[in-house]
């Protein structure tokens, strides 16, 4: 019986020294990356230090070009932006990057089926922050989103990077360009995909969509604390090629406008933008736009962003 025990005993100590093996070996391959998704991550979580952050989901990645920013406000620029996700990996970051310093501005895309939508569930989310559990802001998040069982499985190195290691390797050896975080689409629109594209559009007017209020909360977590940490936000909605300005298709938006009403945040809604929208030229498909279309839309926020930045806004100050 002892002699059983102990197998037991050293199986599971072979298995922890191999976990912690495992976190030192990950931690290394990450800080060498120097290209591509495992590099951007590890620059917003550990590195970051840029005067105007973006956050959203795939239309803050795609839709805002950090050199324009750059260029013309002269503040540096990340976009910290993640396609197919929302708040909740927003916010983790938005808390991470202010533990070293906080930015100047926000740029903050709304998305309502990331940001405050009923999903299928939180682990697709998650999983973009897991490698991060053991820092306070995402392991709080955890509590909130994750299962029971999840503060267990987040104790093993392997199981909150199980998902990265052939990325880590991709990224410290294949070289790609550095677009500060920002993902160009350099595709064309075409007529097929128009009208494709207006079918699968109908559809999705069909489906009911209910609140997330959990997910709600953690919208109002983020405007609430960037405006305590006396950081300009601007909330914003950036063009899509064919825009539906009828009251059903405004009304998802009501719960982060009356967020930005709350809060004192300005909210720009440019989903129907003169000399964009509808330019098939400026786009990939119907909900992004191409690497012309995005150049030519951040160009024409600078005044906007310029306006809540000079010295004599009393923008920060209002309640």
């Amino acid at each position: 019986m002892k002699k059983y025990l102990f197998k037991i005993a050293f199986f599971f100590a072979f298995v922890a020294i191999i976990d912690v093996a495992c976190g030192f070996a990950f931690r290394y391959l990450t800080a060498k990356a120097k290209y591509g998704e495992t590099y951007n991550n590890n620059y917003i979580a550990n590195v970051c230090v840029d005067d105007v952050i973006i956050l959203g989901s795939s239309h803050a990645d795609r839709h805002y070009v950090p050199s324009v920013i750059q260029d013309s406000l002269g503040l540096s620029c990340y976009n910290c932006g993640e396609p197919g996700c929302g708040i909740i990996p927003a916010y983790a970051r938005y808390k991470m990057i202010t533990e070293r310093k906080k930015p100047q501005l926000v740029i903050y895309e709304a998305t309502p089926g990331y940001d405050y939508f009923i999903a299928d569930d939180y682990s697709k989310y998650l999983g973009r922050i897991r490698q991060y559990s053991d820092r306070e802001p995402v392991a709080d998040m955890y509590e909130t989103f994750g299962d029971e069982l999840e503060p267990l499985r987040l104790l093993s190195n392997m199981y909150r990077n199980n998902s990265n290691i052939v990325q880590n390797l991709m990224d410290i050896v294949v070289p790609t360009k550095d677009y500060r975080g920002y993902g160009p689409l350099f595709g064309k629109l075409t007529e097929e995909a128009i009208i494709y594209n207006r079918k699968t559009q109908l559809e999705k007017d069909i489906k009911s969509q209910k609140i997330d209020s959990l997910k709600l909360s953690y919208v109002e977590k983020l405007f609430a604390d960037v405006k305590a940490d006396g950081v300009c936000i601007v909330c914003t909605l950036s063009p899509y090629f064919m825009t539906r300005t009828n009251d059903k298709d405004d009304i998802k938006y009501l719960p982060v406008i009356e967020l930005c009403r709350k809060y004192n945040i300005p909210f720009i809604d440019n989903r129907n933008y003169e000399g964009i929208t509808g330019e098939m030229e400026y786009f990939q498909d119907f909900d992004h736009l191409n690497d012309n279309g995005a150049k030519k839309y951040t160009s024409s926020l600078i005044p906007t962003l310029r306006k809540y930045l000079e010295p004599n806004s009393n923008y920060l100050t209002r309640e």
